[in-house]
């Protein structure tokens, strides 16, 4: 059964019609919910699901109180070391809610760094999250680190500084950003690079082909130059090479 994370601001209490809308595709699609136990989004989500009587969800709590289950759903308590405290303790049960779930949707109000924290959370898992942006009242996809950079650029650059300060945001973009290069680098090719290959592979070997019939073989300093990509330029490099053996006979 495919799961998604439910989270969002501590200052969202309210779920619109925007919201409710989206949320309702999650549940006719009967998906698996799983979701914190925090005052603001994650309440006012739980609110919902339960006068819903929506059965499919997980509370997830840090330690071994559970703050909120509105619905007694089961629960899911997450073991945090006794020496973590802080915004850092409740973060060890998002971080289990990111890895167990196949998507993220996400209430943000543009400037608290726990939402926005899960969206990158995501992304780290090369998952994908739906983000509702509160100053907007909309949704935004956001599968990729430009997606997340396209969210950040619609905040006050004050808001942003101080997600930076929180939760390390420019590291974790640069991080996002050598994955997403990496992926680049092994990525199949493209239908044009498939064919610019083909081409190069058998110009490759009807120069060699003519070679051999000839009774020569490839010069090491051709070899090393790429093939021309005429039918022309062809000819014309097959009989330089010709001429070099008749000069050298």
């Amino acid at each position: 059964m495919t799961t998604v994370f439910l989270s969002g601001s501590i200052t969202i209490t309210r779920l619109n019609n925007v919201i409710l809308a989206r949320l309702q595709n999650i549940i006719d699609k009967q998906f698996a919910i799983v979701v914190g136990d925090a005052n603001g989004a994650d309440k006012a989500l739980q609110k919902h699901l339960t006068t819903l009587q929506y059965p499919h969800v997980t509370v997830f709590c840090a330690g071994n109180v559970c703050r909120n289950n509105l619905g007694n759903w089961p629960v899911k308590h997450i073991s945090v070391d006794a020496n973590i405290t802080g915004r850092a303790f409740y973060t060890q049960k998002d971080k289990a809610m990111a890895q167990l779930a196949d998507y993220g949707f996400v209430l943000w109000d543009g400037k608290s760094p726990g939402s926005f924290n899960n969206v990158l959370a995501f992304l780290k898992q090369r998952k994908k999250a739906l983000v509702y942006f509160a100053p907007d009242s909309a949704f935004y996809p956001v599968s990729s680190v430009d997606d997340a950079r396209t969210l950040l650029d619609k905040c006050d650059p004050a808001a942003v500084a101080e997600i930076d300060k929180k939760i390390k945001l420019t590291a974790t973009l640069q991080t996002l950003d050598g994955m997403a290069q990496n992926t680049l680098s092994f990525a199949a090719p493209s239908p044009d690079e498939r064919k610019q290959r083909y081409y190069q592979a058998t110009r490759n070997h009807n120069y060699r082909a003519s070679l051999r019939l000839e009774g020569l073989s490839l010069p090491d300093d051709i070899a090393a130059l790429p093939l021309p990509t005429t039918a022309q330029g062809m000819a014309t490099l097959i009989q330089q090479t010709k001429d070099r053996y008749a000069q050298q006979a």
